[in-house]
């Protein structure tokens, strides 16, 4: 089986290597009409008080044979090494390993890439994968497998590592910015964190954004300074051994589970208006939410979390046996 980018030649190697026949491939490579009928499209709203309203749209791959083609290049994709700045969608990274990067820093520069996925054009996506060795007649093809109108979708499982190959140049140039001031450089996704004694001026970062093809969100760019609040990727570096988890993201989940415990799941449930057949999705999201602030800060976490699943324990129970909470 073919298993390297380099060694495909021909539309024949490319289908055997996505797992798919010609047709196939001549339909997941068509216009973008043809295109969206391998997606399902939909919108979430924008984390952050400050973005409430806005909304991102998700465009998921749906049929078997895009899945399985996205699935064969992200294998090749996954085994190529990014350079430490990259902390997101890259392996044993993480907000919490982007965070501690920046632990103990005295001022932190903080800029936001606008429309991050969409800003990366199937242009930007075909000159990567004849970068990893692609024919040009093949990195075309596998540029409109991976992009819809244009751009990388964001839902698709390549468009992380893509969007992350394409800033490498960004990279480069932000890391060369942040050694002249002596200060460290990282980029989550869209997120972009300069720390040190010393930060480059919001100026110049915007400047080699705009020359690598980005925009900065308007009213993201600001410096934290020590002594104020402090936070990377949503946690706090404000204590400089360790980050921590954000004051209202504790006291919202000991409100959760002292309702919880006051009134009962169900009535918790009700009162928030989440309709029945949902109920088992919003555990399923707590017990995320739960598996990650343990993750921050297990000392912290340990008991609440030992509260809720004793709580969702005894209610599963009786939900088996037909009982009342």
């Amino acid at each position: 089986m073919l298993e390297h980018l380099e060694d495909l030649q021909s539309d024949v190697d490319l289908a055997q290597f996505l797992g798919c026949t010609i047709q196939d491939l001549k339909q997941l490579a068509s216009p973008d009409l043809a295109k969206m009928d391998h997606y399902l499209r939909f919108e979430i709203p924008k984390r952050g008080r400050k973005r409430r309203g806005e909304k991102r749209v998700i465009l998921q791959p749906t049929t078997p044979a895009l899945l399985r083609a996205h699935g064969r290049i992200l294998r090749v994709l996954d085994r190529l090494p990014f350079d430490d700045c990259v902390q997101g969608f890259a392996g044993k990274r993480s907000i919490l390993t982007n965070a501690k990067k920046h632990l103990g820093h005295a001022k932190l520069l903080h800029v936001d890439i606008l429309n991050f996925f969409e800003s990366i054009t199937k242009a930007h996506v075909q000159t990567v994968f004849k970068t990893l060795g692609c024919n040009p007649d093949i990195a075309a093809l596998l540029a409109e497998i991976t992009t819809v109108e244009g751009a990388l979708p964001q839902g698709a499982s390549t468009s992380p590592v893509l969007a992350n190959l394409v800033c490498s140049e960004l990279d480069s140039r932000l890391l060369r910015l942040a050694a002249i001031n002596g200060s460290t450089y990282t980029r989550y996704a869209d997120d972009i964190v300069l720390s040190g004694d010393r930060v480059p001026a919001i100026s110049t970062v915007k400047q080699i954004l705009a020359e690598s093809g980005f925009q900065v969100r308007v009213g993201s760019e600001r410096v934290q300074k020590r002594g104020q609040s402090q936070y990377v990727t949503g946690l706090s570096i404000s204590d400089t051994s360790r980050p921590r988890l954000p004051r209202r993201t504790k006291r919202r989940m000991r409100l959760v589970v002292h309702y919880v415990q006051r009134f009962g799941l169900e009535a918790h449930l009700r009162h928030n208006g989440i309709d029945e057949d949902d109920w088992y999705l919003y555990i399923q999201r707590m017990e995320g939410r739960f598996a990650f602030m343990h993750s921050v800060e297990p000392e912290w976490t340990a008991n609440l979390w030992a509260t809720w699943s004793k709580i969702v324990s005894a209610w599963s129970g009786a939900q088996s046996s037909g009982s009342p909470e």
